[in-house]
């Protein structure tokens, strides 16, 4: 099972050839309809009764918070542990913490593996972040980029069957979706919203 739930906060997006067209007329969004006729006025460079229209390159970079993930894995498997009945010594141990770690590696390497395998995520490059201390020198270096990149991140719950993730254009964080899934679906819906294959939501 895999929910997306798109919570578009900027104006109609707009998709065509890799860049989305903002369009705002007085400071609101362009409706449904007149965004799809203008389409096509811009196609041959007409602005008509449009202020402030402006493309952007659409990331198509994903940089994957796993200290994020791995400290959330940790915290839910406490929480658990605690509703057992056992004891903070021992819902705290190394060897029961480190399991709870152990497992979100484990989801990790397996989203890793289905982003190379799914078609769908072909252009778009994946990157993890390990936090300040670990092995994450190119996601940090995309994380300082002017161009921007879709930050995801993965609250990890061990032992449950799917997992909930969210995700966000950065560095302003607008265009945010949640949803949850198994490792392969979380993999193929995020690479559909970086790609505008899926329709866009006003709310």
């Amino acid at each position: 099972m895999n929910t997306v739930r798109p919570l578009f906060s900027e104006p109609l997006e707009v998709q065509r050839r890799g860049t989305w067209t903002l369009c705002v007329t007085r400071g609101k969004s362009v409706p449904r309809v007149a965004a799809t006729l203008l389409t096509g006025v811009l196609s041959v460079g007409l602005l008509i009764g449009v202020e402030g229209c402006k493309q952007h390159k659409v990331p198509r970079t994903v940089v994957l918070d796993e200290w994020w993930s791995n400290d959330y894995a940790v915290e839910a498997g406490w929480s658990a542990c605690k509703q057992d009945g056992r004891s903070d010594e021992y819902c705290n141990s190394k060897p029961v913490t480190g399991g709870y770690r152990q497992e979100e590696v484990q989801f990790t390497e397996r989203l890793s593996t289905a982003f190379q395998a799914d078609t769908t995520c072909s252009g778009i490059t994946l990157a993890v972040y390990g936090g300040p201390d670990g092995e994450s020198s190119q996601a940090t270096k995309i994380m300082f980029r002017e161009d921007g990149y879709w930050s995801f991140q993965v609250n990890f719950d061990p032992g449950a069957k799917t997992q909930r993730w969210q995700m966000s254009l950065a560095p302003k964080q607008t265009h945010s979706s949640s949803g949850e899934g198994t490792a392969s679906s979380i993999a193929r819906t995020v690479c559909l919203i970086v790609k505008g294959a899926g329709g866009s939501v006003d709310e």
